[in-house]
C-alpha cells in the first residue's frame, strides 16, 4: 500500500480525521480554530496562497478570510471532498487534486506557499520534486513556509542543512520564511540549530 492508498483507506474507514490530527474528530475540525499559521505568514488581502498537502484543509478557515485566494492541494481526492464541505462558506477557496509530486498551477502564481505536517511523509525524491514545484509556482518576491521533520526524530527522510541550502540558495533566502518542526526544543540537532539561528529563519513550533 503506497502513501496515497493509505490515506484514501483511512478516509474510507472513518479514521482520516484522527490520523491527520491525533485524537481529533470531524467536529473538532469544524469547531476548533488555530490562527498560528495565519499570524506567522503575515497575510495580506491581495495575496494568493497555496497549502501543499492540505488534507481536509483545517487551516483554510483562518487563511481564506485574510487573502484574495486560498488553494488547497492534496493527492487524496477523498480528503479534498471533505475539505470542500468543511470550508464551503469561503467562496475564495478552491481545492486541487495532484499526484503528490507536481503542482498543476502556472508559474509565479502564488504570493505564499505553505506546508504543515506533510514533508515527514515524503521520500527524498518526493521532497525534492515538491520543493522544485514550490519554487516554480511562487512569485519571485513571494514567500514559502515549510515545516520539515527533525533529523533525529524523523521516521523517513529529513532534509539536512545542505539540502535546504541547495533547495533555497543563499541569494534567495530572504524571500522565504522557513519554520522547522521542533517537537522538543532541547533536542535540536546542531545543523538544524545553525539554520534556525540564521535571522532569515524563524521557528513556528
Amino acid at each position: 500500500m503506497n502513501i496515497k492508498e493509505y490515506w484514501d483507506y483511512e478516509m474510507a474507514v472513518g479514521r482520516g480525521y484522527d490520523k491527520v490530527r491525533n485524537g481529533w474528530s470531524k467536529q473538532d475540525f469544524e469547531t476548533r480554530s488555530d490562527d498560528t499559521i495565519a499570524t506567522y505568514l503575515n497575510l495580506k488581502k491581495r495575496y494568493k496562497v497555496a497549502e501543499i498537502g492540505c488534507a481536509m484543509a483545517y487551516a483554510c478557515k483562518n487563511v481564506a478570510p485574510k487573502v484574495k485566494e486560498y488553494v488547497g492541494i492534496d493527492f487524496s481526492q477523498a480528503m479534498l471532498d471533505e475539505a470542500k464541505v468543511l470550508n464551503k462558506d469561503f467562496a475564495n477557496a478552491k481545492f486541487v487534486n495532484n499526484d503528490g509530486l507536481t503542482i498543476p498551477i502556472e508559474d509565479d502564481y502564488f504570493d505564499i506557499v505553505f506546508c504543515e505536517l506533510c514533508f515527514q511523509h515524503m521520500s527524498e525524491d518526493q521532497c525534492r520534486s515538491n520543493i522544485a514545484e514550490i519554487n516554480r509556482v511562487v512569485k519571485p518576491d513571494g514567500g514559502v513556509a515549510l515545516q520539515f521533520p527533525m533529523p533525529r526524530t524523523a521516521d523517513g527522510f529529513a532534509p539536512p542543512i545542505e539540502f535546504l541550502k541547495e533547495a533555497f540558495p543563499r541569494e534567495q533566502i530572504k524571500q522565504y520564511i522557513h519554520y522547522i518542526y521542533v517537537s522538543t526544543p532541547d533536542i535540536v540537532d546542531s545543523e538544524i540549530k545553525q539554520l534556525v539561528d540564521d535571522p532569515a529563519h524563524c521557528i513556528l513550533f
